[in-house]
């Protein structure tokens, strides 16, 4: 029997044909990869999520920022002089080793009392008198907690 070349090329590209229909659904190993795929990456979306949160604030993230107010306790200093001066915000006054007069800010929290602890009436508050001031430092301002009239009359 004589056999056509072209005849037994017809017969390899038969027995290369599939003989059976594919399926479009994706077989078990593919569906394996596909979930594996899914589950890192939202593993991943996680752990970035996690590491953005842990970045701290000054390295220029944008974050919401509450702000407190400062409730440390001042330590309060004294200095004692004389009053050169007294203005409704403020008094200034010329103490011992000063080469110019200290300006203290006057608050509605300072209290003005005499060497008993007494409550003092502005109008008694002059220059030339001898003060104890009580002061915090707020930044660079001295602000005055406490004016001890000393020799009150």
């Amino acid at each position: 029997m004589k056999t056509n070349p072209t005849d037994l090329c017809e017969a390899s590209n038969a027995e290369k044909q599939p003989t059976t229909t594919v399926d479009k659904k994706p077989n078990g190993k593919s569906q394996i990869r596909y979930m594996k795929r899914i589950t890192f990456d939202a593993s991943c979306a996680l752990l970035f999520a996690a590491a953005l949160s842990l970045i701290p604030s000054h390295l220029g993230f944008a974050q919401d920022v509450v702000v407190t107010p400062k409730t440390t306790d001042a330590v309060s200093t004294t200095t004692s002089g004389n009053i050169t001066r007294i203005t409704p915000g403020a008094i200034s006054i010329q103490a011992e080793g000063e080469a110019h007069p200290l300006a203290y800010n006057i608050t509605a929290n300072t209290k003005f009392v005499d060497d008993q602890n007494a409550p003092v009436e502005m109008q008694n508050v002059k220059t030339g008198r001898a003060v104890i001031i009580y002061y915090v430092m707020e930044g660079e301002n001295r602000v005055a907690t406490k004016v001890v009239l000393r020799n009150a009359p």
